[in-house]
């Protein structure tokens, strides 16, 4: 069950989001490998614009591992820059909501979306997808 300062900041998220962005990228699956030692392996099946890909890489942790895997395919459409990753933990609970903050660049231009989750990726993932979708929607618009 939610506590109140966790459904405040689901609201918080739900209403500072733009409507009617069409959803560009989708993470439909992954799955992330990690070892005491050495990279972590990450592999995502997404939907880019309508297409499912896969791929594979590795990275320096979870979170980087899995964006990295997006990247490889969302930057051959609008090359993102992560700048900054904020998380926010609201309640000490092992199972408490996370909402994260990513500061996302692209040509210039930074937006910040926010994801919400138990599971930490799980909110970067959803913040991605949002900021992406969002560059991508915008992107689109200059090309008209």
């Amino acid at each position: 069950t939610l506590q109140k300062h966790e459904i405040e900041a689901l609201q918080s998220i739900v209403l500072q989001e733009k409507e009617g962005v069409p959803s560009h990228l989708e993470v439909l699956d992954y799955a992330v490998t990690m070892r005491k030692e050495g990279l972590v392996e990450a592999s995502v099946k997404l939907r880019l614009h309508g297409v499912e890909v896969e791929s594979e890489t590795k990275g320096v942790g979870p979170v980087d591992a899995v964006l990295a895997a997006i990247r490889t395919h969302s930057d051959t459409h609008c090359k993102i820059l992560v700048k900054n990753h904020e998380v926010d933990i609201l309640s000490p609970q092992t199972d408490s909501l996370v909402v994260v903050t990513l500061t996302l660049e692209h040509e210039g231009r930074q937006i910040r979306p926010k994801g919400a989750s138990s599971d930490t990726l799980e909110a970067v993932i959803h913040a991605f997808e949002k900021g992406y979708s969002v560059l991508a929607e915008q992107l689109a618009d200059q090309k008209l």
